[in-house]
């Protein structure tokens, strides 16, 4: 009688235990990994800045800045692909978020082509025009509508953007950009 009476605790302290376990924590909203890329974005900026304030850019000095920003554009875009679940975030706000985001970048680099040289800027900036356009098609994925938002609010940096070759893998140019 002993041995059921235990067995028929343990059997219940077993899913007890298991009914306790911490629920897995839910993926990172789409504001919070915007918010976690500008402010990634903003820390290279000031650099970028003060290289171009120089005059004196360099492929060496441009490409590692270039690269930090590219890497946390592609953490940002790696981040949104593992959503799971509804998307709550209202497109308007994201659509702010990561415009700002782009103009950011753009104002930054607006100066780059009067003092680049001889440096093939193309090459260089690349792989962020392809990791940003992949955030915006992430972002249009989770949030249908979001480019078009997008779009308008990029109006008065889409000069800077051709200048620099930035066509955002040519979405935001079918949209009058």
């Amino acid at each position: 009688m002993r041995f059921s009476i235990s067995t028929f605790i343990f059997f219940f302290l077993t899913f007890a235990l298991v009914s306790l376990a911490a629920p897995s924590k839910r993926s990172a909203d789409v504001d919070g990994i915007l918010t976690t890329l500008k402010t990634q974005v903003d820390s290279v900026l000031p650099s970028i800045k003060s290289l171009i304030a120089s005059e004196k850019v360099t492929e060496a000095a441009l490409t590692p800045l270039v690269g930090e920003l590219t890497t946390a554009v592609n953490a940002a875009k790696t981040s949104l692909s593992a959503l799971s679940g509804p998307v709550t975030e209202d497109a308007e706000d994201v659509a702010e978020i990561i415009a700002g985001v782009i103009s950011d970048i753009a104002t930054a680099l607006s100066g780059l082509p009067a003092v680049a040289g001889d440096i093939n800027l193309g090459s260089i900036l690349s792989s962020l025009d392809t990791a940003l356009n992949q955030v915006l098609l992430g972002l249009d994925i989770l949030l249908a509508g979001v480019l078009n938002l997008v779009s308008a609010l990029l109006v008065d940096v889409a000069g800077i953007l051709s200048g620099l070759g930035l066509t955002l893998g040519g979405i935001l140019g079918g949209l009058g950009l």
